[in-house]
């Protein structure tokens, strides 16, 4: 898959002494720094609440804002996140002994911060969509890939792969994306309809809120399934609009030798 996409970025949270290596959207330049030292969280009343009953750490739940600056071109994001404490066991001079260790977990940041590098000359609108799906899909996967099924039409539609075809009685029908995807596949002359009918078959769910088959056993859209999605997505644009470039590119060196 694209080099241009670390799902580890994504997928293991932060605490106190390090947060992961975001990248900017606005300039693509730069990563996303905090000064961790004012990260500051408040309990949720309702896990308060809880606790008084049951005091287990596992009952903890925390919910704040922490403020992020490009390195680059110092553009402000805001972050919101939860929280929560995990325990872990070592062995020490009195036995077993239990260190608490706090985890924080995004929910939402504006601007979108960059999951994975979006090819430069990637359409305006695809970009937008992907910017959209890159900003909720932690509080909400299902509607992240509904953004990404419509970055699949978009791509159809700015390749002349029309939505309306016409039956064999001359009416004119809507053309199911699955066909549609088939013939971008053969006009760009890229073997890639497999992915391209996963990320279908996926924002499908989405945008209905249903559960997909994950190695033939039915689950909810989470942030494996949106990486996943994710990291298909960076391949597909990377053949679609990066490699070309590249290809172009070798190309003209090439015969400056030949």
């Amino acid at each position: 898959m694209s080099d241009s996409f670390n799902r580890s970025e994504w997928e293991n949270g932060f605490n106190k002494e390090q947060f992961t290596s975001w990248h900017c959207s606005i300039c693509t330049k730069g990563v996303l720094n905090g000064d961790l030292s004012s990260l500051d969280y408040t309990q949720k009343e309702s896990s308060k609440a809880y606790c008084e009953v049951d005091p287990g750490v596992e009952f903890i739940e925390y919910v704040s804002q922490f403020k992020l600056q490009c390195t680059y071109c110092r553009e402000l994001y805001f972050l919101t996140f939860k929280g929560e404490v995990n325990e872990s066991y070592y062995k020490g001079t009195n036995g077993y002994e239990v260190e608490y260790h706090e985890k924080f977990w995004p929910i939402f940041c504006y601007p979108a911060p960059l999951v994975f590098k979006i090819p430069e000359n990637t359409p305006d609108l695809i970009r937008e969509l992907l910017l959209l799906s890159f900003s909720t899909f932690y509080f909400d996967p299902h509607g992240a890939a509904n953004k990404v099924r419509c970055c699949l039409e978009e791509l159809c539609n700015v390749n002349d792969i029309p939505e309306m075809k016409t039956n064999n009685k001359g009416k004119e029908v809507r053309d199911f994306l699955t066909n549609r995807i088939e013939k971008l596949c053969k006009k760009l002359d890229i073997e890639c309809g497999d992915y391209f009918d996963s990320l279908k078959t996926i924002g499908d769910k989405g945008s209905h809120y249903k559960s997909i088959n994950v190695l033939e056993e039915e689950q909810q859209l989470d942030l494996e399934i949106i990486l996943d999605v994710y990291e298909i997505t960076s391949f597909l644009l990377d053949e679609i609009y990066s490699r070309p470039m590249r290809q172009s590119s070798a190309e003209r060196i090439n015969k400056k030798y030949n």
